[in-house]
């Protein structure tokens, strides 16, 4: 809690991590008078630094509740990854989000912003994503905000994305139905 990159099992992971089979249902904040960015569920931010060796997130689940400024996601905040010919940096599959996550913009149920070549797939979001972004008012991911600038970017799986793809599933509850 309080750190401007933070996750509820590292604030950082490099090339060449692998974490699997990580269950989190904490909660995860960012204090008001931090400036960074980058808060996730179970790792703040995803550093690619090298062209040859992937960062794989894989099995995870996030239970809890993460309240932050930008770059939020319920499995990663951000995925910084280094575009390299036929390879793929960072992979995200397998994971679940069933918490709820409430940020300014950026907002994804399993990752926030993903920057680069990135793979998220067989990924699950059941969570509430929401944001106060707009004039203190909050929206959720569900709702037409309309095309404007200050749309705060939220996605049920991926709040804002750069050369990635994604094969996943969304499950939402609305009036108590699936």
């Amino acid at each position: 809690t309080g750190y401007a990159t933070a996750g509820s099992l590292a604030a950082v992971a490099y090339s060449g991590a692998c974490i699997e089979n990580i269950t989190s249902s904490v909660v995860v904040s960012q204090s008001a008078n931090k400036v960074g960015d980058s808060i996730g569920g179970i790792i703040g931010k995803v550093d690619e630094i090298s062209t040859t060796v992937n960062i794989i997130i894989r099995n995870c689940t996030f239970n809890g509740t993460v309240y932050a400024r930008n770059y939020v996601g319920g499995i990663v905040g951000s995925a910084n990854a280094v575009k390299a010919t036929n390879q793929t940096p960072v992979i995200i599959e397998n994971c679940t989000n069933n918490g709820n996550i409430n940020a300014s913009s950026s907002i994804g149920g399993i990752a926030g912003v993903l920057f680069q070549t990135s793979l998220v797939y067989d990924c699950v979001n059941t969570g509430v994503i929401s944001s106060y972004y707009t004039s203190g008012k909050t929206v959720y991911a569900d709702q037409d905000i309309g095309s404007s600038s200050a749309n705060p970017r939220l996605g049920y799986i991926v709040g804002w994305a750069s050369d990635t793809a994604a094969k996943c599933k969304v499950t939402f509850y609305i009036d108590g139905k699936t």
